[in-house]
Protein backbone atom coordinates (compact mmCIF):
# COMPACT_ATOMS: atom_id res chain seq x y z
CA UNK A 1 0.00 0.00 0.00
CA UNK A 2 1.02 3.40 -1.22
CA UNK A 3 2.34 5.88 2.29
CA UNK A 4 0.33 8.83 0.65
CA UNK A 5 -2.92 6.20 0.94
CA UNK A 6 -2.12 4.90 3.94
CA UNK A 7 -1.56 8.49 5.43
CA UNK A 8 -4.75 9.85 3.43
CA UNK A 9 -6.86 7.33 5.67
CA UNK A 10 -4.99 7.80 9.16
CA UNK A 11 -6.52 11.35 8.94
CA UNK A 12 -9.65 10.85 7.83
CA UNK A 13 -9.98 8.53 10.30
CA UNK A 14 -8.44 10.66 13.26
CA UNK A 15 -10.71 13.46 12.49
CA UNK A 16 -13.91 10.79 12.57
CA UNK A 17 -12.61 9.95 16.05
CA UNK A 18 -12.30 12.95 17.55
CA UNK A 19 -15.69 14.36 16.23
CA UNK A 20 -17.11 11.07 17.85
CA UNK A 21 -15.28 12.17 21.31
CA UNK A 22 -16.44 15.25 20.59
CA UNK A 23 -20.13 14.06 20.84
CA UNK A 24 -19.15 12.09 23.47
CA UNK A 25 -17.99 15.08 25.74
CA UNK A 26 -20.63 16.67 25.08
CA UNK A 27 -23.35 13.64 25.94
CA UNK A 28 -21.30 13.57 29.24
CA UNK A 29 -21.76 16.85 30.22
CA UNK A 30 -25.56 16.58 29.70
CA UNK A 31 -26.02 13.66 31.43
CA UNK A 32 -23.97 15.05 34.54
CA UNK A 33 -25.96 18.48 34.10
CA UNK A 34 -29.28 16.28 34.28
CA UNK A 35 -28.41 14.14 37.18
CA UNK A 36 -27.37 17.79 39.30
CA UNK A 37 -30.77 18.83 38.51
CA UNK A 38 -32.35 15.45 39.46
CA UNK A 39 -30.22 15.94 42.65
CA UNK A 40 -31.22 19.60 43.36
CA UNK A 41 -34.76 18.72 42.93
CA UNK A 42 -34.79 15.74 45.45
Amino acid sequence: MDWYVMNGEQSILEKQYSHQREIQEKGNRLIARIQQQKITEK
